[in-house]
């Protein structure tokens, strides 16, 4: 019989195997004629034979788990209780950390959809330079990639560039997309292949070539029903530097397809070559290559170190810029990468905290189970069977925990994805998939054998005959130091929990209530951007916008309303490091920081009450008369060095044709960047031309026309979009525009900051429950095990109060124990915080007070209940029940 049909086929019963006996007795008394009885004898031991039977029946260790699993089943149908609180317990711990596994896969894990994606790497220039575009994030000027590196460097295999801007399909059903403009070779590099049609090919990627396009997946689903037929029709396309365009499809891009950095809709061919020198304009694009084998990033950057001068030379004055290579990994997930792995460590803490509890559960079982285990023992069971049964009740709660555990995935899954922030590649795509349960089963099977060996252990001390002799639990199986510990444990770990979203919370008040300098409160914003082909002049694209603002003024509720070329208060539309100042003694065009440009019409303070430090803001009277400018206090303070501003001449940017515009007022800084906690950048307003909007054609380019509408209203959020959106498509019905609220976009400065907040606050809450449940179970359980002991001092005359205070003051070392532990290990962890802390220090006093206060109120109340019932113990009652 083979071992699989010994494990899983039936067992006989036990009338089966008599009968069986019985049957053989007879045929062994015919057969040596002689009476039952002595063939009996002849045959031995009954009971020791009908054992050998089951052996060959079925393995004695399966069989031996089966009884042991079916037993602790019985034992939980009869105290329910404990079984679904462990559960329940586990279920938390281990659903949070399948959730966040899951969130976190295709950022921390999962490999990249692309060939050998650890030889993938991401390669630049970084500028330490302060307000750099190359500050943060590594990048290229197309420029010197065509020309320096007109053949691969030596330790890549293979480069490759790309670029992502917005863009627009102006036909049927217009919606703004994502265009990709790639070299030829991009899917080549990444080893990817397109799932219909074909990719680009060399003489596509040429510099005025026809363009033609590669779609995603999911805009070939979303637009044309994943019709086959639609590789080969066109697509009307237009973008801020692109005139609108009839594009051929060529190809459709496989469903799990991603671009290395950001999301793209639309593929199109980048054209770099052949280069043109005297082209003025040059732009930022992204190289990915692919590594040699034996060559590292560090090695690479100081194999392109004699490069850098050529590179240098495509670039404005770029002193401290260096090369930077990385895993694409790594730039992908950017900064992501610190909050992801601070989650991974809070669900981690939570996780252990869960397991603590439920070990203090078992112990307090095990003790409360003495007497049974005791005639167990007595009976002939050895230490090793007992422990066995225990592993296997701690094995099943965390088996049947971590199935809970996945249906709670899926809810606490959709929390993580509705509150992350954006910079967490792919947790918009985040699913319980495969991956998923295969981390549930081995975490539930690790949990289940972290939480049974202190039970387990605790077996080994139990007694036999003494046991059945004794009536009194006090010589339990279960060592004080060992339930010390562990409340101690889970009191310090809840601490730090505790200290850390206490920290957390009080930096997200300090980031709400950061002043921003102005008032966004009821503000809407449109975002229109024209297309060259529809408005080709700059007087074409002013009657567009002039007619919306006029409109958008007339609206029911309108209080002030007026244009912008920039997202406000955010949006950079253009800086500049050269402003001119009249009569300044060292020249029109003298360096200085960079200060923000931005264009906006006579309204634009008073819709956004931005506070006038001096003079004044634009009037209805000033469009269309001189040019005029108002700067920011901070702008004043560059350009003038303390000097009045008001009445004087600034040319924005300083060029030889430019206007020179009249300082009429300054007004406060604003927080423009794109963090609250970023200082307020040097700003300058320029009165915008009246009957003329928007960047004229330069350098080759064609002219754009994008514009920004801002409006406060008393009208709600919905019924002004729906007012604003109605106007747009009055004025053009096959425009796409964006609408949004002034406060979602300052809500959105500050989202990953509060999704930690909240994320860590919730578990610690969560923590604080287990660990108040937990001390209230310890805290029963030596209730009840010292219930003659009290009785008898009871009877002797001790007080209420002093019984009362044995316990409380029993408890209250424990939470000393665990807040002293637990409040170093916070301090010591503070570290991982500190990046995500403002303007709070990471031993802030007044959080852990607030901290170790709220755990302090909470286990003392959970413990007021075992002290109430200690201090009234009827001792006639608890002698007798002895």
């Amino acid at each position: 019989m083979g071992m699989k049909d010994r494990w899983f086929r039936r067992r006989p019963s036990d009338d089966e195997m008599r009968e069986e006996l019985e049957a053989h007795v007879a045929m062994r008394a015919e057969h040596d004629r002689m009476d039952e009885a002595a063939a009996r004898r002849r045959l031995g031991n009954l009971l020791h034979t009908r054992e050998s039977m089951r052996r060959v029946w079925i393995a004695e260790w399966w069989d031996a788990l089966r009884q042991d699993a079916w037993f602790t089943w019985r034992s939980w149908r009869r105290h329910p209780g404990f079984a679904l609180g462990a559960i329940f317990v586990l279920a938390l711990g281990l659903g949070a950390s399948i959730a966040l596994f899951a969130a976190l896969d295709r950022a921390l894990f999962r490999p990249l959809p692309y060939a050998d994606p650890d030889r993938l790497v991401s390669v630049g220039l970084l500028d330490a330079t302060p307000g750099s575009f190359l500050a943060q994030t590594e990048a290229m000027v197309d420029k010197g990639y065509v020309q320096v590196w007109d053949t691969t460097p030596a330790p890549f295999d293979a480069v490759t560039a790309m670029n992502t801007a917005t863009c627009a399909i102006s036909e049927e059903r217009p919606e703004h997309v994502r265009c990709g403009t790639v070299e030829s070779n991009f899917l080549r590099v990444l080893g990817v292949q397109v799932a219909a049609g074909r990719g680009f090919t060399i003489e596509d990627d040429v510099r005025g070539a026809p363009r033609v396009a590669l779609i995603s997946y999911g805009l070939w689903v979303r637009r044309y029903g994943a019709d086959p037929r639609a590789i080969g029709r066109t697509l009307t396309l237009e973008s801020e530097i692109r005139p609108a365009q009839r594009v051929p499809i060529v190809g459709i891009l496989p469903a799990d397809f991603e671009m290395p950095m950001e999301a793209a809709d639309i593929l199109l061919p980048l054209q770099l070559r052949p280069l043109e020198l005297d082209l003025q304009y040059s732009s930022f694009i992204t190289a990915v290559a692919r590594l040699r084998p034996e060559v590292t990033p560090g090695r690479a950057e100081l194999m392109l170190a004699p490069q850098l001068p050529a590179i240098l030379k495509f670039l404005p004055a770029t002193p401290k810029a260096t090369w930077r290579v990385q895993r694409l990994r790594d730039r992908r997930i950017g900064d992501g990468a610190r909050l992801a792995w601070l989650l991974v460590g809070v669900v981690a803490v939570f996780q252990l905290i869960a397991c603590v509890n439920v070990t203090s559960l078992l112990l307090a079982r095990v003790a409360e189970r003495q007497q049974e285990f005791a005639v167990r023992a007595a009976v002939g069971a050895g230490k090793t069977r007992l422990v066995r049964l225990a592993l296997v009740e701690s094995l099943l709660l965390s088996l049947s925990a971590g199935a809970l555990a996945v249906l709670a995935a899926f809810a606490l899954l959709k929390t993580f994805v509705t509150m992350a922030p954006p910079g967490i590649p792919g947790i918009a795509e985040a699913s319980i998939d495969a991956r998923a349960f295969g981390v549930a089963i081995p975490l539930a099977v690790l949990t289940g054998l972290a939480i049974g060996p202190w039970p387990a252990i605790s077996l080994f001390r139990v007694g036999g005959l003494q046991r059945l002799r004794s009536n009194s639990l006090s010589s339990s199986g279960v060592r004080p130091r060992v339930r010390f510990a562990l409340v101690t444990t889970q009191i310090a770990l809840t601490v730090a929990l505790l200290g850390g979203s206490a920290l957390l919370l009080r930096s997200l008040w300090n980031m709400v209530n950061v002043p921003l300098g102005f008032d966004g409160e009821r503000v809407i914003t449109l975002t229109a951007s024209l297309s060259a082909t529809g408005y080709p002049t700059a007087e074409h694209g002013a009657v567009f916008f002039e007619q919306l603002l006029a409109r958008a003024r007339a609206t029911p509720g309108a209080l002030s309303a007026a244009l912008s070329d920039a997202a406000a208060p955010r949006g950079r539309r253009r800086g500049s490091t050269s402003i001119g100042v009249d009569g300044r003694s060292d020249g029109p065009g003298a360096r200085h920081p960079t200060i923000r440009i931005r264009e906006v019409t006579p309204g634009y303070f008073e819709t956004f009450r931005i506070p006038l430090v001096s003079g004044r803001t634009f009037q209805e009277a000033d469009w269309g008369g001189e040019p005029l400018a108002v700067l920011t206090e901070s702008a004043e303070l560059i350009l003038f060095a303390g000097e009045r501003a008001v009445g004087r001449r600034v040319q924005a940017p300083a060029t030889p044709d430019g206007p020179w515009r009249i300082v009429v007022g300054v007004t406060a800084d604003i927080r423009n960047g794109q963090r609250v906690t970023d200082a307020p950048e040097p700003e300058i307003y320029l009165l915008a031309k009246q009957g003329a909007w928007g960047r004229p054609a330069v350098a080759g380019l064609p002219p754009s026309r994008i514009g920004r509408l801002v409006l406060r209203t008393t009208a709600s959020p919905a019924a002004a979009e729906a007012m604003l959106r109605q106007i747009a498509a009055d004025l053009d019905s096959r425009l796409p525009v964006t609408i949004e609220s002034v406060d979602q976009q300052v809500a959105s400065l500050t989202e990953g900051p509060r999704f930690v907040a909240w994320l860590l606050s919730a578990f610690a809450a969560l923590a604080l429950l287990l660990a108040a449940a937990g001390l209230y179970s310890v805290a029963a359980y030596l209730v009840a095990q010292r219930r003659r002991d009290t009785a008898v001092r009871v009877a002797l005359g001790a007080a209420p109060r002093e019984v009362a205070g044995q316990v409380i003051g029993e408890a209250g070392r424990w939470i000393i124990g665990g807040a002293v532990v637990g409040s170093a290990l916070g301090w010591m962890s503070t570290r991982a915080l500190q990046s995500q802390l403002y303007h709070v220090e990471a031993l802030d006093p007044w959080s852990w007070a607030t901290a170790l206060l709220v755990l302090s109120v909470v286990l003392a109340i959970a413990v007021l209940r075992p002290a109430y019932r200690a201090a009234h113990v009827d001792p006639v009652a608890a002698l007798k029940a002895d």
